[in-house]
């Protein structure tokens, strides 16, 4: 059990090292305790995650973004194979969250496994492979990101007669949704089909003026999926 530990490395919540100690030196400390690593590993660690030249600052020092940091070196003591971050990019400016999507996605381009819990979806989307979603302790969904943003593809259409319109598309049991939104007629489709419902309108005599397209929503998913009527 103790070797396989060994190869877990995990934060969980906030950070929390000792004010009155060093970025360098809170790393030292703890890979003495749990046996992570070599000393000489410190320097390398403190700049892959961006804090080379703060690594000598007191913990009490830093910034919340430099305090998620500080605990991404933190697990990757040892150069552990498998990686569980709790919100990793919490606290962080947007320039941060890039430089730590970016690492994150080179740690599992490396070779580990890396889990990530957050509820900062537009994070996950672009962070992540697969998804796990869970409400109340309970399993709701799982899949890949592709494939869960595909399923909630849209087309956005402006027509020569937008009520008629949804009424004729609702009808089409090859489409799943059509509402309307900001005066357009949205349909769950994607852009591929768009042809066939330009044609299926001009059958009845509604022409399509305008057309535009996106891909689905992480957060959109996880709203319908869960019934919130907020984030969580």
């Amino acid at each position: 059990l103790e070797e396989s530990l060994r190869r877990v490395g995990a934060i969980v919540e906030y950070p929390s090292f000792y004010p009155y100690l060093t970025g360098r030196e809170n790393l030292r400390y703890f890979q003495g305790i749990f046996q992570r690593g070599e000393p000489e590993d410190i320097d390398g660690l403190l700049e892959k995650v961006g804090l080379a030249e703060s690594g000598d600052r007191r913990f009490s020092t830093y910034s919340l973004g430099m305090k998620q940091r500080l605990g991404l070196a933190f697990v990757l003591l040892g150069d552990p194979e498998l990686l569980l971050l709790d919100e990793p990019t919490n606290g962080m400016d947007p320039a941060g969250m890039a430089e730590v999507r970016h690492l994150i996605r080179q740690l599992a381009e490396d070779g580990r496994t890396v889990l990530v819990a957050s509820h900062l979806l537009n994070e996950v989307e672009q962070m992540c492979d697969s998804v796990v979603i869970m409400s109340n302790g309970n399993l709701i969904a799982q899949g890949s990101v592709s494939d869960i943003l595909r399923s909630d593809e849209h087309v956005r259409l402006k027509t020569t007669d937008d009520e008629k319109a949804v009424t004729i598309l609702s009808a089409l049991d090859w489409i799943s949704e059509v509402r309307m939104e900001d005066g357009e007629v949205v349909v769950s489709s994607s852009r591929d089909e768009l042809a066939e419902i330009s044609t299926v309108l001009g059958r009845s005599e509604v022409y399509v003026i305008e057309t535009s397209s996106g891909p689905g929503s992480l957060e959109k998913y996880f709203l319908e999926v869960t019934g919130e009527e907020g984030n969580e």
